[in-house]
């Protein structure tokens, strides 16, 4: 059985050692007391305990939790035979040199040493150990809880190999994660550097006395669909660790304009929650409850004056390779839970209104704000966003031509047109004339998804939010409905029943009926099919997964993406 080290077994540490005992691994997980590891292993049972309630573990969670060896104080017993250490101890970087030092002398010449770290650079961390094991030395940023957020930022230092990025990757997808890869060492990575340019800016525009806490986070919450405000994520992740992680990433040449109003609470240890009060007050240290942010109060400050210094920090990381399009966006999306990513935002918003907005923060005197060279070349060509047709990404001319040319290659064979339906969120939606299914074209990327907010299906969409895939089925002729019917045609009778065919994160097999690549999408690797569900009916799916790699029986899992602050669910499936 393979076997991985887990230094370290606080909030972070004991939910990656978890999330390798899920994947099958023996770990062993290290901490300075038995009573930390006792804690840690209790923490570890209960969090197994409601997976299992949930319906997303097969094994027994005693089986799960035999696979994690408590060591006291021993890094270097720890790592031998192991082949790979993940360090999450506190964030001081002499701890975790000498973590790094001892685990170099006794683990393994192939294993891989990364660490947990938020704002440390990876390169200083890599120079504590021998110059040979240097390349294999890298980050593995895991989100807080590691169990739940889907987010693995893997960072590759001065001296890491892309051969070790490759097997971090790898070991990230074991985990069932989705990882991003940082191709330089920079401070913050990609999602803390674009959420300090947001946390600065909306403390400074308070600052300045242009706006107030309850309206930037109305802006946030209402306009923008952030799940939480600015000022109220502060206050729940902690002031304390915005000022760390601020700090650090300053010290190591992140060029910022520190706000004076965030300095004050940590100075007078009002930390949020976790004090009882930060930028909102209370009912007490540690008893969270949502502050009145009343919605009237977004209309009173434009949303480009918050996500401009964002969207200019996401343009530094393209322009510098420092990470892709794809990466950048899915980082935030997922690091942060934000609806879109920056580069989606600046293309609704219009790279031109951020590049003026940016000019304006220079005009404030905010020079690191100055727009980043890839906007400004962007808005000389034209290209500005969805308003121009491009900016970051392309946009159709025709959301329904795009649709009618993927189906027309699906069935070979010419369509007639779609039939057109509106949803209550006004987005377009578009029945497929085979399937029934209702599809939803992304119209940024050209992807067909499905839409979920249709009248009358209300137990769907409250099955999807669930991450359960529902069909009906009618109990006088026993036909089985996807999309669900409310009525069946046959029978003339509502007499339905409804059932689940799958559930979020559970591998299924399924046959492979037809699937071909679906030609608009910028990811060359999805594609559009017509599968045969285990409960015996076709459904018209999209896949994440190379066409070449999927075979009849194979297994693959549901995939549901949840949008805060938008009217829709959409699904997709993913091979295991």
């Amino acid at each position: 059985m393979p076997r991985v080290a887990v230094i370290g077994a606080g909030t972070m540490g004991h939910g990656i050692a978890e999330l390798f005992a899920l994947a099958g691994y023996e770990v062993n997980l290290v901490d300075i007391s038995q009573d930390i590891l006792n804690k840690a292993l209790r923490n570890i049972e209960d969090s197994l305990k409601k997976v299992k309630e949930r319906g997303r573990l097969k094994e027994d969670v005693a089986t799960v939790l035999s696979r994690i060896r408590p060591v006291v104080g021993d890094v270097c017993s720890a790592v031998v035979g192991v082949e790979l250490m993940v360090e999450a101890v506190v964030e001081d970087i002499e701890v975790k040199k000498r973590v790094f030092a001892e685990a170099d002398r006794c683990a393994p010449p192939e294993a891989i040493l990364a660490t947990n770290t938020s704002s440390l650079p990876i390169t200083e961390i890599a120079e504590a150990v021998k110059p040979e094991r240097r390349t294999k030395v890298v980050g593995m940023h895991f989100f807080n809880p590691p169990v739940l957020m889907p987010l693995v930022e893997v960072i590759k230092g001065q001296y890491t190999s892309d051969e070790t990025v490759k097997r971090v990757v790898d070991y990230v997808k074991k985990l069932g994660k989705e990882p991003v890869v940082v191709n330089r060492d920079v401070p913050g990575f990609i999602v803390n550097r674009i959420l300090a340019r947001v946390n600065e800016a909306a403390c400074w525009l308070v600052a300045r006395g242009l706006s107030t806490p309850e309206v930037i986070d109305a802006v946030a919450i209402y306009k923008v669909g952030l799940p939480m405000g600015v000022f109220l994520l502060m206050d729940f992740v902690g002031l304390d660790v915005v000022c760390f992680v601020a700090e650090a990433m300053k010290k190591r040449g992140f060029k910022s304009h520190p706000c004076p109003l965030i300095l004050e609470k940590c100075q007078q240890k009002k930390y949020g929650v976790k004090s009882g009060e930060g930028f909102y007050k209370y009912p007490a240290p540690g008893k969270f409850q949502w502050p009145e942010v009343p919605k009237s109060a977004g209309d009173r400050i434009d949303i480009a004056y918050i996500l401009a210094p964002a969207i200019n920090e996401a343009a530094y990381l393209l322009r510098e390779g420092i990470a892709t399009r794809e990466d950048i966006d899915k980082a935030v999306r997922l690091g942060l839970n934000w609806p879109k990513g920056p580069l989606e935002y600046a293309d609704e918003i219009g790279i031109d209104t951020i590049v003026k907005t940016l000019e304006e923060w220079v005009k404030m005197g905010f020079k690191e704000l100055a727009p980043d060279p890839l906007l400004v070349q962007m808005v000389k060509e034209g290209r500005v966003g969805r308003k121009s047709g491009e900016g970051f990404y392309k946009y159709a001319k025709s959301v329904i031509s795009a649709v009618t040319e993927t189906l027309e290659k699906l069935y070979g064979e010419p369509l007639k047109q779609l039939e057109s339906l509106i949803t209550v969120t006004g987005l377009p939606v578009y029945k497929d004339p085979r399937s029934g299914a209702l599809l939803w074209v992304d119209v940024r990327e050209l992807r067909l998804r499905f839409t979920l907010s249709v009248n009358r299906l209300e137990k769907f969409v409250e099955g999807l939010q669930k991450g359960k895939l529902m069909y009906t089925q009618c109990k006088r002729c026993g036909t089985k409905y996807f999309p669900p019917q409310v009525d069946c045609p046959k029978c003339k009778t509502s007499d339905m029943e409804w059932r689940e065919t799958s559930t979020e994160g559970e591998l299924i097999t399924w046959t492979v009926i037809n699937v071909k690549p679906a030609s608009f999408s910028h990811h060359k690797d999805y594609v559009v099919g017509i599968v045969k569900m285990p409960d015996g009916f076709n459904i018209t799916a999209w896949i994440d997964a190379d066409p070449k790699t999927l075979k009849p029986g194979m297994k693959m899992k549901l995939v549901v993406d949840r949008r805060p602050g938008e009217n829709y669910i959409t699904y997709w499936f993913t091979s295991s």
